[in-house]
C-alpha cells in the first residue's frame, strides 16, 4: 500500500504484497475447498504469476448438468481471453487443472456459490452458502470484490460440529451453511491420534427417551482417559482453526454432546467463540438442520454486536473520532485508522479508489467494469487492516450518509 502520508511506512502494505505463505502445487482433479477468511483474502491479494483467473459461479446444492455447462462456458470465455494475451498452448496448459475438476464428485459437493482462483503459482477454491454473480476475470491479479461483503463482520459465522470423536467445520450466513474440509488427518480422533484409539470399545445403550446413543467404555480406557484423548484431539483442531481464524471476529458456534462441547470451550483460543452452544448428537444431521439450530444463536450475537457499534459511533462523534464523509474515510481506510466501518447494505457508489493514497473518483453511473464500487474498495481496505465492516439497512445507519466509520486514533 506504499508509505502513509501521516504515519510513515504502512506495515500492512508489506504484508499484503508478500508472496503467499503456502506453496500450492495443483493436483489435476482434486482441489480441497478452503475456509474463506481474512488470511485467505490477503493471500489472494498478494503478488501472483500472471495471468490470474478468477471464476465465480452460482450453483445448486449437489450440482446439476446446467452447472457443469455454465462452468464449461466460463472456462471457454477464460480461454479466449488467454489466447488473446498469449497462445492456445499456454491457455491449454493453464486451464487443464480447472477442466479436470469437472467430475461428478466435484459437483456433488457443490453449494449455492463457487469461487475459484487459479494462476501458475496458486489455486484456491471456496464453496459458499450464498449465490455469487456469474463472472470470470483474466487479469494481472485476482479479482476478489464479490467476496468482500461476505466477509463483513455481521454477515457470516462459523460452526464446528463435535460428534463422538469426529468434527465437521462449516462457514455460514443467514441463508445457510457450506461445509469446509479441515486439514487431512483431522477429521476424527483416530486419524489425529493414531489407530490405538480405535481399540476402545463402544457399546450401544437405550436412552431414557427411547433413542440410541453411543457410550465409550471397555477395559482399555476410562471416561477420564477418553476426555484426555478428546482434549489432545481438540487442541489439534483448535490449532488448525487458529491458523485460519486468528484475524477473524465472526462468531464460532459449537454443536455436539454437552461433554465434548465443554472440553472444547475450555481449550479454545478463539476470541469469537460463542458463549452459547447447541447440545445434541448431530452426527447424521444435514446442513439445513444444523443451520436451523445455530442461526438463532448467531442472530442474537449479531444484533448485540450491531447495537454496540452504533452506540460506539455516537460516543465518538463528539471526540471527532467518528465521521461519515466518504473521501476522508477512504484515506483513513488505507492508513489502517478505521476501527469500524458501517455501510448501507443496498448502496452502490461507482468510481475508482487509489489503493495507495485512498483518493477516490466518483462516477455518476456504472462503469464498464461491474466491480467498480468504491464502497467495496473501502471495505476491502478496512478488512485487510484488521477493522470491522458492518452492512446495515438504510434505516439503521447512524447518519443520512451511506457510509460511516469510527477511528482508532
Amino acid at each position: 500500500m506504499g508509505a502513509s502520508p501521516l504515519r510513515g511506512e504502512d506495515p500492512f502494505a508489506m504484508k499484503l504484497r508478500a508472496k503467499p505463505s503456502r506453496p500450492n502445487p495443483v493436483p489435476p482433479t482434486r482441489i480441497a475447498a478452503r475456509t474463506l477468511a481474512l488470511e485467505e483474502l490477503r493471500i489472494l491479494l498478494a503478488l501472483h504469476s500472471a495471468p490470474c483467473i478468477s471464476l465465480y459461479l452460482p450453483s445448486r446444492r449437489g450440482g446439476s448438468a446446467e452447472d457443469r455447462n455454465r462452468y464449461a462456458a466460463l472456462l471457454a470465455e477464460a480461454r479466449a481471453r488467454l489466447v488473446e494475451e498469449s497462445s492456445a498452448r499456454e491457455a491449454d496448459r493453464l486451464l487443464r487443472p480447472l477442466e479436470g475438476l469437472s467430475r461428478p464428485a466435484f459437483w456433488q459437493e457443490a453449494t449455492a456459490g463457487l469461487a475459484l482462483f487459479h494462476s501458475a503459482d496458486h489455486t484456491a477454491l471456496f464453496r459458499l452458502p450464498v449465490k455469487v454473480p456469474e463472472r470470470v476475470f483474466v487479469a494481472g491479479s485476482f479479482q476478489v470484490r464479490p467476496l468482500v461483503e461476505f466477509l463483513g463482520t455481521n454477515k457470516h459465522f462459523y460452526l464446528l460440529v463435535l460428534s463422538q470423536g469426529h468434527v465437521s467445520f462449516f462457514k455460514g450466513n443467514a441463508s445457510g451453511l457450506a461445509h469446509v474440509e479441515l486439514h487431512a488427518g483431522l477429521g476424527s480422533l483416530e486419524d489425529a491420534l493414531g489407530p490405538e484409539q480405535h481399540e476402545r470399545k463402544t457399546t450401544q445403550h437405550q436412552s431414557s427417551r427411547g433413542g440410541v446413543r453411543s457410550i465409550v467404555g471397555g477395559t482399555n480406557g476410562t471416561d477420564a482417559s477418553r476426555d484426555e484423548d478428546l482434549a489432545r484431539y481438540f487442541r489439534k483442531i483448535d490449532a488448525a482453526l487458529w491458523a485460519i481464524l486468528r484475524d477473524e471476529k465472526a462468531p464460532l458456534v459449537l454443536a455436539g454432546p454437552e461433554r465434548e462441547v465443554h472440553i472444547y470451550q475450555h481449550l479454545s483460543r478463539y476470541a469469537g467463540l460463542a458463549p452459547e452452544a447447541v447440545h445434541g448428537n448431530f452426527a447424521k444431521s444435514g446442513t439445513a438442520e444444523l443451520h436451523k439450530q445455530a442461526w438463532p444463536i448467531v442472530e442474537a450475537l449479531t444484533a448485540a454486536s450491531e447495537e454496540r457499534v452504533l452506540e460506539h459511533y455516537q460516543e465518538l462523534v463528539s471526540r471527532a473520532l467518528a465521521l461519515d464523509e466518504i473521501r476522508a474515510l477512504a484515506q483513513f481506510a488505507v492508513r489502517g485508522r478505521i476501527r469500524e466501518l458501517l455501510l448501507d447494505k443496498d448502496a452502490v457508489l461507482y468510481g475508482k479508489m487509489d489503493r495507495e493514497s485512498g483518493a477516490i473518483e466518483l462516477h455518476g453511473t456504472k462503469g464498464r467494469n461491474a466491480e467498480e464500487d468504491v464502497l467495496d474498495d473501502i471495505a476491502e481496505a478496512v478488512l485487510l487492516r484488521g477493522g470491522e465492516v458492518y452492512s446495515l439497512p438504510k434505516e439503521r445507519m447512524p447518519t443520512k450518509s451511506v457510509i460511516a466509520g469510527t477511528l482508532r486514533w
